[in-house]
């Protein structure tokens, strides 16, 4: 393993140290309060509506497409995208909330399994890999619509509007379902 010195650490940090406050200078007071709205949670207009969107979901949830609800009122601007679960928990409620954390748990756990029966360490390490940025995205993106964590802009994995995000998914499912078929291919 290769070893740092640990002048250049100390030398790192102390530049970080010095730019941050001329960094923090030179942004728009727009961008300050986004920064600082992150760890206060002031000012976060779209975080205020999710949770009101998944308060009013109660047990049940009000009905898709149905009119006088928050989300059919725009309260709830991109409701389609990074706050898509309080969407869905508005119309469904908590049950329905339950219901797609279950899928991703089966999801997760099916992740899981198949890391377990990959032939080697690079196989596995793939497949935990993909694990892990399944779970970080997943408890981000409803923490985030909770107001528990900081609005990242981190999508719910095959829930949330975008092409990107959906391509990324897809193509780590495809590298887990790799790892999968040369385990397959093995025992041919």
């Amino acid at each position: 393993m290769a070893k740092i010195d640990k002048k250049v650490i100390i030398i790192g940090v102390a530049i970080v140290i010095v730019l941050i406050p001329l960094v923090w200078m030179s942004l728009d007071v727009w961008q300050k309060k986004r920064i600082t709205g992150m760890f206060t949670g002031d000012g976060v207009d779209q975080v205020n509506s999710s949770k009101l969107l998944i308060g009013s979901g109660r047990l049940f949830g009000k009905g898709f497409f149905q009119e006088g609800t928050l989300a059919q009122l725009d309260f709830l601007a991109e409701k389609h995208t990074d706050f898509i679960f309080a969407f869905v928990v508005e119309t469904t409620g908590w049950f329905g909330g339950m219901f797609v954390i279950l899928l991703y748990f089966i999801l997760m756990g099916r992740i899981l399994y198949l890391s377990k029966q990959a032939n080697d360490l690079y196989g596995t390490v793939v497949i935990v890999g993909v694990l892990f940025m399944f779970i970080a995205h997943i408890f981000e993106n409803i923490a985030m619509t909770m107001g528990v964590m900081p609005v990242t802009g981190i999508p719910a994995p095959f829930l949330s509007y975008g092409g990107s995000s959906m391509l990324a998914n897809m193509l780590a499912i495809g590298l887990v379902e790799c790892v999968v078929i040369r385990r397959d291919a093995q025992y041919r």
